[in-house]
């Protein structure tokens, strides 16, 4: 139960083995090592969250969320802005996401301005906001990379309506 075996197995369904603790973490670890934080959906934050790797969020976030790939799952709310590689919305989101792909999954009700080098746009999706196409990566979660963020690359606004509701 408490053995050394345990490290590898997930903490939580569908969560990726836990890393070893026998190597340093590395600032840019492979996809294979990142980490992956989960808020269950029982627990409320306020405050930014800021992570090397991967968040998923089935609880409720009031606040800033920078990582790897950000995912929205369960019956989250999210009022804050996201800054991730990936953004995916299973749930309330309101405020503004950049990221270089985009996804608004069927139960997605996304308020406010997406910032997106890609976006899908599922059946059933609801979007109110705006989107702009950035081309250049976001800003890494400790923002050290000059000139990766979507602030300072192009930004143009795609012609779509305020509100948009996937059929």
């Amino acid at each position: 139960m408490f053995g050394k075996n345990s490290a590898t197995k997930p903490a939580h369904p569908g969560a990726p083995p836990a890393a070893g603790n026998d190597k340093p973490s590395e600032t840019s670890a492979p996809e294979s090592a990142r980490a992956h934080s989960i808020i269950a959906g029982d627990a409320a934050i306020t405050g930014d969250l800021i992570s090397e790797g991967d968040i998923t969020i089935e609880g409720k976030v009031d606040g800033n969320i920078k990582c790897h790939c950000l995912t929205l799952s369960g019956a989250p709310e999210i009022n804050g802005s996201a800054d991730a590689e990936t953004v995916i919305v299973a749930g309330a989101f309101n405020g503004d996401i950049r990221a270089k792909k985009v996804v608004l999954a069927k139960n997605a009700r996304m308020r406010g301005d997406i910032f997106k080098e890609t976006l899908e746009i599922h059946p059933g999706a609801e979007f109110e906001g705006k989107a702009g196409r950035i081309e250049g990566a976001p800003v890494k979660p400790n923002g050290s990379e000059k000139g990766s963020s979507p602030a300072s690359g192009k930004l143009s606004t795609d012609p779509a309506p305020s509100r948009r509701t996937a059929a």
